[in-house]
């Protein structure tokens, strides 16, 4: 059985954006939110990844499979997999917090 993570960088960018996306009051380093917001400085894989996650943010019904093939070239089908859920995990928690905010 296949097994995945959404390390270090990856895990950070993801976070960013969905924050960025929610405008969510959560911290996250200065470069690495500047990074998720401009691309500049992210790799391909990274400025790909960026895109997923403003489609899931915005309309989780929305990632395809055209979608996920953005991600095909950089990432395996268990790493793709461990990058939505963590995406998700941030998305769910950063709801979470605009609710008890407003």
């Amino acid at each position: 059985m296949a097994a995945a993570a959404c390390p270090g960088r990856t895990a950070a960018l993801v976070e960013a954006r969905v924050a960025q996306v929610l405008s969510a009051p959560i911290a996250v380093d200065d470069d690495i939110a500047l990074v998720a917001r401009t691309r500049q400085g992210a790799t391909p894989a990274e400025s790909a990844l960026l895109d997923v996650v403003e489609v899931f943010v915005a309309d989780v019904h929305a990632v395809d499979d055209e979608v996920f093939d953005t991600l095909r070239p950089w990432f395996t089908e268990p790493e793709i997999v461990a990058v939505l859920m963590h995406a998700g995990l941030c998305d769910g928690f950063a709801r979470w917090s605009l609710a008890e905010v407003g």
